[in-house]
């Protein structure tokens, strides 16, 4: 049984019973809509535009990834790449907007005179970061290649790729393709360990996150269990992401005291000590935060559905 089957809505009980293309098809669309949406905020310029729109890039391509097994690779590939490309874009912005509000939180650690000089060398410094991110972004909003995805987000249709040796069962291809994403976490979750560089930590949440999306997709369909485990990887992907700007901002912190004098530096290396215990910190909570997250895994009996690695 998969999860939630019990508790699911009279609308998630209609969905179960549409061939999984025509819920597909469905729910890329509402995903495509929210990216629509947030565009004219985003090219606008709006701190919260851009996230927003991010974000919905980032849902829409996490359901593309999870459902690749049973999607014809060779006719979706492209969009899914220029959806990558502009989320790349957008990432490169809103990584600044979140550089720039730890530094500002980390230097008020400081003396007010300290803080002064510091907070003139952020202003320099996220200058120019926010500079190159902004030539970007805009380079991408102008582009041919932006205006011919939004042609293909308005008339997208994602059970038109769908394989035709797929099942169509809604409750055979979901359970089996987020169980699939669900190994992919866990195998990378045993790997890590207390002294794992950041980019393998980095990898766990990103895997993490593309589950968590598809979960919350799939949540109006198959009820409460869904939401709940969707909840549970937000707390450790967001616990992860603090781990990660942690580690971003202590980074920074060291070349802005480069270009100080020795007293504000050796403050500096200070706060950036204090940023790096967050990372310790993020990781000393990992493994209380997974176990609630493996605690509530209730998963389809998939010897009962086939296996969609065969396909």
């Amino acid at each position: 049984m998969p999860m939630g089957a019990k508790d699911h809505s009279v609308l998630g009980k209609r969905l179960l019973k549409q061939p999984f293309p025509d819920v597909l098809t469905l729910v890329g669309r509402e995903l495509a809509q929210a990216v629509l949406v947030a565009a004219p905020s985003a090219q606008a310029g709006s701190d919260e535009g851009i996230h927003v729109q991010r974000v919905a890039v980032r849902r829409l391509r996490s359901l593309i990834r999870c459902c690749a097994p049973v999607l014809r690779s060779s006719d979706i590939d492209e969009f899914a790449e220029d959806l990558s490309w502009l989320g790349s874009a957008l990432g490169a912005r809103r990584d600044v907007d979140v550089l720039e509000n730890h530094l500002r939180s980390a230097i008020n650690a400081l003396t007010p005179d300290d803080r002064s000089e510091s907070a003139a060398r952020v202003d320099e410094y996220v200058l120019k970061l926010y500079s190159a991110a902004d030539v970007r972004l805009g380079e991408v909003f102008t582009s041919e290649r932006y205006a011919n995805l939004g042609e293909q987000l308005v008339a997208l249709e994602l059970g038109a790729f769908v394989r035709a040796d797929a099942p169509t069962s809604v409750e055979t291809v979901v359970g089996e393709l987020i169980h699939g994403s669900w190994r992919r976490l866990a195998k990378s979750v045993d790997q890590i360990h207390s002294e794992s560089d950041i980019a393998e930590w980095h990898r766990v949440r990103t895997r993490g996150k593309k589950l968590r999306y598809v979960m919350e997709v799939f949540a109006p369909i198959f009820g409460k269990d869904y939401e709940r485990l969707g909840r549970r990887l937000a707390a450790v992907t967001d616990e992860l992401g603090e781990q990660r700007d942690a580690y971003a901002c202590a980074l920074a912190l060291r070349d802005i005291a480069d270009a100080v004098d020795p007293h504000v530096a050796f403050e500096l290396g200070k706060v950036a000590a204090a940023q790096d215990a967050r990372v310790v910190m993020a990781i000393e909570d990992f493994p209380g935060l997974w176990r609630r997250v493996r605690r509530c895994c209730v998963w389809p009996r998939t010897r009962r559905t086939p296996s969609l690695s065969a396909l």
